[in-house]
């Protein structure tokens, strides 16, 4: 659904962008959100641990990085898990809380909350390849691809999805998404 102008301006005043790690320092919840290269993220993971507040919990919007390399970068791993966002993030409502194999009971009842706080459908799932989300979509996907390469128009296939009830087609979501990100996932 669209936000009024009204409810993005108050939106938008509730954000205060920044490229200093620092000015995370007083945050109780941190999502990292960068593209899927894990060397990027265990950096990023490694310098938040260094100025974030011991309680804070760090976690990642990776749909199919090992969680507990990530969790390794902190000095409390209790404190981290998955929290996997579907494209396009603000019109799709699943939320994987990923555990990893230290994250706390806490940790997970507080994401678990927030996720349900923010309007997003939470499900728990445990730390495996994919998770369950992109497990499940890369199968409907690569069927998009094989009708793709079999002679089907891109909006007919897209098109056969959403008529079917999912809200974005599985050419679109790829797309959106941006195939260099998924063919990078696939090295």
């Amino acid at each position: 659904r669209s936000m009024t102008s009204k409810q993005k301006d108050v939106a938008l005043s509730m954000i205060t962008p920044s490229t200093n790690y620092n000015d995370l320092s007083n945050c109780d919840l941190i999502v990292e959100a960068v593209f899927e290269d894990l060397q990027v993220k265990k950096k990023i993971f490694q310098k938040l641990n260094k100025i974030c507040k011991k309680d804070a919990y760090i976690c990642s919007n990776t749909s199919a990085l090992d969680i507990d390399i990530l969790a390794d970068q902190l000095d409390d791993p209790s404190r981290c898990m998955g929290t996997h966002f579907f494209s396009p993030a603000n019109v799709m409502k699943l939320l994987e809380n990923v555990r990893a194999k230290n994250t706390s009971d806490v940790t997970i009842a507080s994401m678990m909350a927030w996720g349900k706080k923010i309007g997003k459908w939470v499900i728990l799932v445990g730390n495996c390849r994919g998770f369950v989300g992109n497990r499940m979509v890369s199968l409907y996907s690569a069927q998009a691809r094989a009708m793709l390469e079999e002679g089907l128009y891109p909006s007919t296939i897209d098109s056969a999805a959403t008529n079917f009830g999912m809200r974005i087609g599985p050419l679109s979501m790829s797309d959106l998404v941006g195939l260099d990100l998924g063919s990078g996932a696939l090295k």
